[in-house]
């Protein structure tokens, strides 16, 4: 093994195959467990695009100070640092009080069906964790709103949909197109989505919270902006929306990422259709943004809005509390590990 300390220490459990269950036993069997969790798989790369990268994406090349490949940052970096942690603390006779369990995912980029048989095998014993650390978010050297260095931790999870738009017509030579063919019915959905988001909210969590960890370290005026939010609401909303990762954090996503047609290049689509994924706020549900994206393309005839028979739909999960003795210990971790990065 290549971590042979920590895995001679912990317990391990295959789960469907390739997920994987690690438990380390504390010697305090009163303490709920922390679960520390990550994802063995990667997505995939564009066919063709190989010759793109500076290095190979799948050879974990280290270079430049970086490691250089898929799964660098999604998720394998987290993996390994678990590993590490764990075989360091097992080589230096390290006993933990509380038990710690490792729950690796295999399949999170397709379907998470991993995590979910693990989560039923952990319920299924009445495991409830005092703790669940997954993936989280990244440390930024130049936070937006601040110019400085910020160690985002991630208090909830965005939920997931896609949505296929299609239009039904009746197609054609190219020669003789109609005024408005399915593909172009596309395009103006599409465009309307682009042109009209989801809502943003500055006033809910978990940006209402990112702004109190940072208000400190934030320019005067912005401060001034965020405390006069029913004046310049409208304002604050035009800036952060302009900046992709606040933009996140505030809203519902709206991403159009397939697109399908004609089989060749002189005949007119009898069905056009694009795939809109959707990374959904806490303040929303699928419902909500199905809803949002029949209004939105409502003007426009010969459309309907399915769920993407290929992917996969999740609700957005609570909101955890920043005030509890969890979030505590990872903010003081932070802290204390980092580089003078602010957490936030």
């Amino acid at each position: 093994a290549r971590y042979p300390a920590i895995f001679a220490k912990m317990t391990m459990e295959k789960v469907l195959t390739h997920a994987m269950l690690m438990t380390w036993t504390g010697t305090d069997a009163s303490l709920p467990p922390v679960i520390l969790m990550a994802h063995q798989d990667v997505v995939p790369v564009n066919p063709g695009t190989d010759a793109d990268w500076t290095h190979g994406p799948f050879g974990g090349v280290v270079a430049d100070g970086y490691v250089w490949g898929r799964g660098a940052m999604d998720d394998k970096g987290s993996l390994i640092a678990i590993l590490e942690a764990g075989d360091a603390l097992a080589k230096s006779g390290w006993t933990p009080k509380r038990t710690v369990i490792f729950a690796f995912g295999h399949d999170e980029e397709v379907s998470g069906a991993g995590a979910r048989e693990i989560f039923a095998l952990l319920k299924s014993r009445n495991v409830t964790p005092v703790m669940v650390l997954d993936e989280g978010y990244a440390v930024l050297d130049n936070y937006p709103l601040t110019g400085k260095p910020a160690a985002l931790i991630g208090v909830a999870e965005k939920g997931y949909i896609s949505l296929q738009i299609t239009a039904t017509t009746e197609g054609g030579h190219s020669s003789r197109p109609p005024r408005e063919s399915g593909a172009v019915r596309i395009a103006r959905a599409l465009v309307a989505l682009e042109e009209k988001q989801m809502p943003a909210d500055l006033s809910a969590p978990p940006f209402n919270q990112m702004i109190e960890a940072v208000a400190a370290d934030l320019p005067f005026v912005t401060r001034v902006a965020f405390a006069n939010q029913w004046l310049l609401g409208s304002v604050i909303t035009g800036q952060v929306s302009g900046d992709a990762s606040a933009n996140a954090i505030v809203r519902t996503t709206t991403a159009p990422t397939m697109m399908t047609g004609s089989i060749k290049d002189n005949v007119l689509p009898q069905r056009a259709s694009a795939v809109v994924n959707f990374r959904i706020h806490p303040n929303d549900t699928v419902a909500s943004v199905t809803q949002h994206v029949k209004d939105v393309t409502s003007h426009i005839e010969g459309l309907t809005v399915t769920e993407y028979e290929d992917g996969i739909g999740s609700e957005p999960s609570p909101v955890s509390a920043t005030d509890s003795e969890a979030y505590r210990v990872l903010e003081a971790v932070a802290r204390a590990t980092g580089g003078g990065e602010v957490p936030v």
